[in-house]
């Protein structure tokens, strides 16, 4: 198995999070596709890229004050969810209020809730992720 490379203060290179995310999905035969897809994303303006750590946080802007955001993470457990954290911080201080996001992680929801970070269901899509909304 091959591990991905860190510099000596532990972060990696975006591909190196993007390989290193996909593999731990089973998904590593999607890198040139996925690395695509986000590069090309991030060439319009309503799309950002936050990293905080060895995750990266992508916003796509709704309107002023709301997006929805999702990531790529290639941290341990205990360091995404200081990444986490951190992320939410950034949003408030960006001038977000209202951050939509999706998982199929059940125990998420209540992790952000324990940050102390106001966090709602709002439902599911056809493919089963549960969707929320957060508020910074």
């Amino acid at each position: 198995m091959l591990h991905a490379f860190r510099d000596p203060s532990g972060r990696m290179s975006v591909q190196d999070i993007v390989r290193e995310s996909l593999r731990r999905h089973g998904r590593q035969n999607d890198f040139q596709k996925v690395y695509a897809a986000l590069h090309y994303l991030l060439k319009k303006p309503e799309h950002r890229i936050l990293r905080e750590g060895n995750t990266l946080f992508f916003i796509h802007i709704i309107n002023k004050g709301e997006c929805k955001f999702g990531l790529i993470d290639a941290d341990s457990p205990k360091n995404m969810l200081r990444n986490a954290k951190g992320f939410f911080e950034a949003m408030k201080k960006a001038g977000y209020k209202k951050g939509h996001g999706e998982t199929n992680n059940p125990k998420l929801i209540s992790v952000i809730e324990r940050m102390g970070i106001p966090v709602r269901e709002t439902g599911r899509s056809k493919s089963g992720m549960i969707n929320f909304v957060v508020e910074v």
